[in-house]
């Protein structure tokens, strides 16, 4: 965490918003802990629960990650079918054992998780889009009160937009930009997809589809033969910036958007 703090701060055009930004999102989640939600206390005590089942019989804690259901010293706990409640209590009751169990704790790696999805993003966009205003995506992923307030703490929107924002990052990189695609981008980018389908699944699809979208216009624009392709229409860079700027509206959409659960 140390040495890629190190790397943005010496960003030549972000790097002097890093440590405001962050402490601001520190702030907030100090205040989401301190003022804790019911659903967040659902969340770390369920996880407690589940890590004690860790400790004492790793094998049942393997099949409850595996299952919908938990069962331990007489606490039962049944999800029937999908649920991202059931999700995130499982992902605590791993990170508990580097955090000792401290809601604390939990809710700074939930927020910075949140945090780093929308720097990567904003980062990305100033870029690829370098006469764009700058303040316009770090407003929209890193300043926009919706978003600081529902990524801060022990809240499924910090893994949602996380995952969302910081997937759509590799993925604009990966399509505009000119490095061959390497093992550690393409893993993680395939672990935030799973994680992004998991924690939303009907935002996950949407965004999904515009970004398969993204990859036919940019595969055509890089044949060089849009006619062969039958994408004529592809190849118009007006139009090719247009859908690139869907993905991004879609992704400020459900980042200001973004309501808990039910």
């Amino acid at each position: 965490m140390g040495s890629w703090l190190g790397r943005q701060y010496r960003h030549p055009a972000l790097g002097h918003l890093l440590l405001p930004l962050l402490g601001l999102k520190v702030v907030a989640c100090l205040i989401a802990c301190w003022l804790l939600s019911d659903d967040a206390d659902y969340f770390q005590r369920w996880s407690l629960s589940l890590t004690a089942q860790l400790w004492d019989s790793p094998g049942a804690w393997l099949r409850t990650l595996l299952g919908d259901a938990f069962d331990h010293r007489g606490q039962r706990l049944i999800f029937h079918g999908y649920s991202n409640t059931f999700f995130i209590i499982k992902l605590l009751s791993g990170l508990n054992l580097a955090t000792l169990g401290s809601l604390w704790a939990n809710g700074l790696y939930l927020s910075l998780f949140g945090f780093i999805g929308g720097w990567e993003l904003t980062k990305t966009l100033a870029q690829i889009f370098p006469r764009a205003p700058l303040g316009a995506p770090v407003v929209s992923f890193l300043l926009w009160p919706t978003v600081v307030y529902w990524t801060a703490g022990l809240t499924k929107e910090c893994l949602l937009v996380g995952s969302g924002t910081w997937l759509l990052a590799l993925a604009l990189s990966r399509l505009f930009g000119t490095q061959p695609p390497r093992f550690g981008p393409v893993a993680g980018a395939v672990l935030l997809a799973y994680l992004h389908f998991k924690m939303r699944y009907f935002f996950a699809v949407l965004l999904f589809a515009a970004l398969a979208g993204l990859v036919v216009i940019r595969v055509a624009q890089h044949l060089g033969e849009p006619e062969a392709a039958g994408c004529r229409w592809c190849y118009s860079p007006p139009r090719s910036a247009w859908a690139g700027g869907w993905v991004v509206k879609l992704v400020r959409y459900f980042a200001s958007t973004s309501l808990p659960a039910s």
